[in-house]
């Protein structure tokens, strides 16, 4: 059995096969992002204030919020839902991008969140993924950027959701 420390050091060999993509298929990531962009389109747009909030609540378990630290030079997660606690079986909230990630995938990783922040849309990737001890699965990811409590470069918040339905 792997304590939480192990499983945390092992996700720093992530291996990820991910593509961008367009179009998002999970159910519940359509309704993520359609909610996101409503709130777009009425001149709210999410904030991160709003996590937790009720209109999120039932994507709360699949969500990770992702501060920018220096300027956006490395992300630390924040908040990291459940049903990603549950999956990878410990739950990585307050370590960073490039403590998760091998360095070549967390450059790539940190651009992505930075390009989604500048330009305030949505960022679909979907691959598979195998860290902290476990097998590949099948995930897409929903980055969306988000406003800042305070400062200027906006946060992440990435819903995660797997595709084997659950």
């Amino acid at each position: 059995m792997l304590t939480p420390a192990m499983k945390l050091a092992d996700a720093g060999r992530a291996k990820i096969d991910a593509r961008t993509t367009e179009t998002l298929t999970h159910p519940q990531a359509r309704a993520y992002a359609d909610l996101y962009f409503a709130r777009v389109d009425s001149g709210k747009p999410l904030a991160r204030a709003d996590f937790p909030s009720r209109p999120l609540l039932p994507f709360m378990p699949h969500i990770c919020l992702f501060e920018p630290i220096d300027e956006g030079a490395d992300w630390r997660l924040r908040l990291v839902g459940t049903a990603i606690c549950r999956r990878y079986g410990v739950d990585a909230t307050g370590f960073t991008v490039s403590q998760l990630y091998p360095p070549e995938v967390a450059q790539k990783q940190i651009a992505g969140y930075r390009e989604t922040a500048a330009t305030r849309g949505m960022h679909v990737t979907k691959g598979r993924i195998a860290a902290a001890g476990n097998d590949f699965w099948d995930v897409e990811f929903c980055n969306l950027a988000i406003e800042p409590p305070q400062g200027s470069i906006r946060w992440i918040a990435t819903g995660v959701f797997v595709l084997d339905g659950t």
